[in-house]
């Protein structure tokens, strides 16, 4: 049988066996782009911390490139709204981690349940169990035990930062609800799942409420799925999987990260949560809101970065006075001055149709993706997508290779007709060091009428980032300034 879970223009994965394979979003985190690569002196994968065979039960170990007697451990977990149960490859190996390796802790990457392997409380139950298995673990890899960090984005830093102050909480209850928020994954029960200290970056915190003006969306969100049911009825469930709930004056440092025009994570979230650390009492915690930054999209400074390692340096130390170690020449070359940046500019959500294939040719597999309708906004920017494209993906299934091209027309509210041609490229692989590769882009052009008002959409670059959805796909459009 063969599956295909599809993106319009943007992202295609071609599921075969019966595979329990999840498309990662790439908006929600993942293989953040880097002209750094992470070095390390050894790397140990695929070991299943839950001694079931699970691969979603499975971690990757990194050890600093500079050898010591021990490391410190720093566990970073990926982004995917929940849906992703095998992306700990591709788990910001070469920003967030490569940073931590270059400072001497020891990364663990671990894969967690996806929401459609199990509900919560599965994921930070997995959670838990990693941080159990690194401490059972610590003569075989050199785990220095007495700092374990948590860190992660979006939904990683859901769970990064549920760990972290849900210290000590075995079994939450409040109301009717009640969850066993320790769990029993894995064989080292006995030992303690207590971490120092949470780096976290753009991750939904209050997921009562998720767009901080205490709206929600009549669609199934993602959080709806990742509980079993909708918020409506259940708002003591929903507390209990908000890491704000468990807030205390023994809650560890956290540092914050969020940028400001994060439209997938609103920022208010990384606001709501210093606030709440600030209000009750938690000591030497931080907030950083990023200028520019969006959801992935500029975050991973060298500056960004040398805050988090430093955040964690003064929770292992204790010394709260220290400041970010300055960035040596080649992260500095990394992200030059004159990089370009990006900014939102608007949202399609588009509705798609079943897929088809055309046939194979000398060049892969033609597959067409009917487009049955959708809406967009954005700044001065509201209407809907007209009925009748399509996107047309060329699947080189050989060498993990897809071309994507998509051509539709939008319509605006007032009745002017874009057109849109939006071409991609998705490759998966392997580096040099056997680390899993992705590389994504698609950049959707626009045709204007050049006497209307949206005739700027003519005289810019952009590109797309997606957000999948039951009956399509969102794409956030991002203008490259």
């Amino acid at each position: 049988m063969k599956r295909i879970i599809l993106a319009l223009g943007v992202f295609a994965l071609t599921l075969l066996g019966g595979q329990n394979v999840v498309a990662q979003d790439f908006g929600f985190g993942g293989n953040q782009q880097s002209g750094v690569k992470a070095q390390y002196s050894d790397k140990f994968t695929d070991i299943n911390y839950a001694d079931d065979g699970e691969a979603y039960h499975t971690l990757d170990v990194y050890l600093p490139k500079k050898a010591a007697k021990s490391y410190p451990v720093v566990i970073h977990i990926y982004g995917s709204a929940w849906f992703s149960n095998s992306s700990k490859g591709m788990a910001d190996i070469n920003t967030i981690c490569a940073a931590l390796l270059d400072a001497g802790y020891a990364v663990v990457c671990p894969n967690h349940r996806s929401s459609n392997d199990a509900k919560y409380p599965a994921q930070i139950n997995d959670i838990k169990a990693v941080v159990r298995w690194v401490r059972g673990n610590a003569k075989k890899y050199k785990f220095d035990t007495s700092f374990i960090g948590t860190s992660g984005f979006s939904s990683g830093a859901h769970l990064a930062s549920l760990c972290a102050i849900s210290n000590g909480v075995k079994v939450a209850k409040l109301g009717n609800a009640q969850y066993d928020i320790e769990g029993s994954v894995g064989k080292y029960t006995k030992e303690s799942s207590y971490v120092n200290a949470c780096c976290e970056w753009s991750g939904p915190i209050d997921l009562m409420n998720m767009d901080c003006a205490g709206k929600r969306p009549d669609q199934v969100q993602p959080e709806d799925v990742v509980m079993g049911f909708k918020y409506q009825g259940h708002e003591d469930a929903y507390q209990l999987l908000s890491p704000i709930y468990y807030i205390n004056r023994k809650t560890v440092p956290v540092m914050v990260f969020h940028g400001e025009n994060d439209n997938v994570v609103p920022c208010c979230q990384g606001e709501e949560l210093y606030e709440k650390l600030v209000k009750g009492g938690v000591k030497h915690c931080g907030f950083k809101k990023v200028k520019g930054g969006g959801h992935g999209f500029n975050m991973y400074t060298p500056e960004n970065l040398a805050v988090m390692v430093n955040h964690f340096d003064c929770a292992r130390t204790g010394d709260f006075n220290r400041k970010p170690k300055a960035q040596d020449k080649k992260e500095a070359a990394a992200a030059p001055s004159d990089a370009p940046q990006v900014e939102f500019a608007f949202e399609l959500k588009v509705k798609l149709g079943q897929a088809y294939s055309v046939g194979k040719t000398s060049h892969g597999e033609r597959f067409v993706i009917p487009i049955t309708g959708g809406t967009f906004e954005g700044e001065g920017l509201k209407g809907t997508i007209i009925e009748g494209g399509a996107d047309y993906q060329l699947q080189d299934k050989e060498h993990g290779r897809t071309e994507l091209e998509a051509i539709y027309c939008i319509r605006t509210d007032d009745g002017v007709n874009i057109h849109v041609r939006n071409n991609g490229l998705i490759c998966n692989g392997k580096d040099a060091n056997g680390n899993p590769t992705f590389y994504f882009r698609a950049a959707p052009k626009f045709e204007a009428p050049a006497d209307s008002k949206y005739a700027w959409l003519n005289n810019s670059l952009f590109l797309c980032t997606p957000q999948f959805a039951q009956d399509g796909i969102g794409l956030k459009i991002w203008r490259v300034k």
